[in-house]
């Protein structure tokens, strides 16, 4: 079956039309390309392609730069150039604010990052028979990679040294790792039974500072990071942004968020280790809702720098349910979700309780206009949203938008466009 894309969707898939005009995604395409679909599957009533071959490239595509693309699903915008991937990404951004949030001539500003500050943080796939790499966009295959243009250096400077190591791998395994600014790279091995060699080998290489693995450790398998002058440790899978030079922005929405609107009192709903907290005003009185013990230990380490900081130890949606968190009195809500969006609890308590600002980031598209859709019962934007293509290559992008509630009387001055 002969298709021509028609657009680039939420995911990094291309969307296209069959002959009796059901929609077929397709994986690794972007708008132009007219590909031949032997196989697909379908899945809730959606075609997905399964196996398809380029007929005619989109003049949007330029000489492949990755010898792994398109088999590997880690970045499915390296076939285009760096203005056509910002188009793509602003047009589906558009689509799917307009098709779910209901959002029409809503202004925006891009901002843009190297490629090679993208990923401090990230998975590997390890197999005893299929080496170390990543799945494609498509399934579970594993497929095997050298080098990787969005792995930042270290990373890359020891694929080598790992590729030595496969002997001793699992049949499946997934090697998590994180990287600190002056190169040291700490991993976390999750696998289903314990393998102290394989450990001890991963720790030994050069640059790694140490290996966790089933609650044992080889060496010290943390990065330390320093947020605004708190310091911090971090495991290989802690939550935090994977591109640090996006970092200060994200300090800097917060910080002058806050002053803008005055807000003292202030709930960080997704705390994590305290990366957004850190950006608050010292006088600020602040709650925090964090279920992962090992960020809350973190946490508890800022309490000497603020007036008041109170740790609710669960989600965002218990704090709500369980009056964690004091919301009439709070001034401003940040919002800091994972790629599923907002707990439903949680939006509905936004929604019907005075709270007048929230600071809302989103990394997925599709979850964050959901729950703007709903937000924007009782809240207006604030300024334009703020895209930030912090994972370049991908069809990864953070989002950022300011709120104010509709009902309210307050201190800042409402864009025309909002």
């Amino acid at each position: 079956m002969r298709v021509e894309i028609k657009k680039w969707v939420n995911g990094g898939w291309g969307l296209g039309y069959q002959d009796d005009g059901k929609v077929v995604f397709c994986a690794n395409c972007v708008p132009g390309d007219i590909v031949e679909i032997a196989r697909f599957s379908k899945k809730k009533g959606v075609h997905w392609a399964e196996d398809s071959v380029l007929l005619e490239p989109s003049p949007l595509r330029q000489p492949r730069t990755c010898a792994h693309f398109p088999k590997c699903g880690g970045c499915n915008l390296l076939s285009v150039d760096a203005p056509g991937e910002a188009s793509l990404k602003q047009d589906m951004v558009r689509d799917v604010l307009l098709r779910t949030a209901k959002l029409n001539d809503i202004d925006w500003v891009w901002r843009d990052f190297a490629l090679d500050a993208s990923r401090w943080r990230g998975r590997l796939q390890v197999s005893r028979r299929a080496g170390i790499g990543f799945f494609n966009q498509a399934g579970n295959q594993l497929v095997p990679i050298q080098f990787c243009r969005i792995l930042a250096n270290p990373m890359n400077d020891l694929l080598s040294a790992l590729q030595q190591l496969q002997p001793k791998f699992p049949e499946s395994a997934s090697l998590f790792f994180a990287i600190q600014k002056d190169q040291q790279v700490a991993f976390e091995l999750e696998c289903e039974s314990l393998n102290p060699s394989l450990c001890a080998a991963l720790a030994e290489l050069p640059g790694v500072s140490g290996v966790l693995c089933q609650t044992r450790n080889w060496g010290e398998p943390w990065i330390e990071a320093d947020w605004n002058g708190f310091h911090v440790r971090l495991s290989p899978r802690a939550f935090f942004q994977a591109n640090l030079a996006s970092w200060p922005f994200f300090w800097q929405a917060v910080s002058q968020f806050q002053t803008s609107v005055q807000a003292r009192s202030v709930w960080d709903a997704h705390a994590g280790s305290g990366f957004l907290i850190t950006a608050l005003a010292k006088s600020s009185l602040v709650w925090a809702s964090e279920p992962e013990s090992a960020a809350i230990l973190n946490l508890q380490k800022l309490q000497d720098r603020f007036e008041q900081l109170q740790i609710w130890p669960g989600t965002a949606g218990s704090a709500v349910k369980r009056d964690g968190v004091p919301l009439e009195k709070l001034d401003l809500v940040l919002l800091d979700p994972p790629r599923s969006g907002l707990e439903p609890e949680l939006v509905d308590q936004l929604v019907n309780r005075p709270v007048p600002y929230v600071l809302f980031f989103g990394c997925d598209t599709a979850a964050f206009a959901r729950d703007l859709r709903k937000l924007s019962e009782a809240y207006r934007i604030l300024e334009p949203i703020q895209i930030w293509n912090t994972n370049p290559g991908s069809a990864r992008l953070e989002l950022v938008v300011k709120l104010v509630r509709k009902d309210a009387d307050l201190p800042v001055k409402v864009s025309q466009n909002a």
